[in-house]
């Protein structure tokens, strides 16, 4: 068996389950509630599951060695900078921290005349989400992207 190149599901811990499940339901993301519990709420994702979990924010700080890389952050790319000013509008809405408002972000090996966008929001257990616009890629209607040709 090899590994797959892909990203199938992301566990993020939470403080408070029925808070942040609020927050992403607030966003307007799908969650699935014959999979979710009184531990994990899961969210559908296009074809990537989010699941948050109480218990996994509970045993990292029992156990002194794990470290979260304060540096991560989780993205999602649209279309065009509008679609990336709204996303970043719904996540304040929602009661997100912005910590970057949408707006311009040059990326390399642009074409000349295309300028992308970015904005950055944490939500309520301080995960950081990057919502982009980078002209390189081509998000589809199920959320996938490709590099553009």
């Amino acid at each position: 068996m090899r590994l797959f190149p892909g990203l199938s599901s992301l566990t993020l811990g939470v403080s408070s389950l029925p808070e942040a499940t609020a927050f992403y339901e607030k966003l307007g993301w799908k969650r699935l509630p014959e999979e979710s519990s009184a531990a994990a709420s899961v969210f559908i994702l296009n074809n990537v599951l989010l699941i948050l979990r109480l218990d996994i924010l509970m045993q990292r700080d029992l156990n002194a060695g794990d470290v979260r890389d304060p540096l991560a952050a989780y993205g999602q790319n649209y279309g065009d900078a509008p679609s990336v000013a709204a996303a970043v509008d719904r996540a304040r809405e929602a009661g997100a921290t912005i910590l970057r408002e949408a707006g311009p972000e040059a990326f390399a090996k642009r074409k000349p005349g295309e300028d992308g966008a970015r904005g950055v929001f944490s939500d309520p257990d301080g995960h950081l989400w990057d919502m982009v616009y980078d002209p390189r890629l081509i998000p589809a209607a199920d959320g996938s992207v490709r590099l553009r040709d």
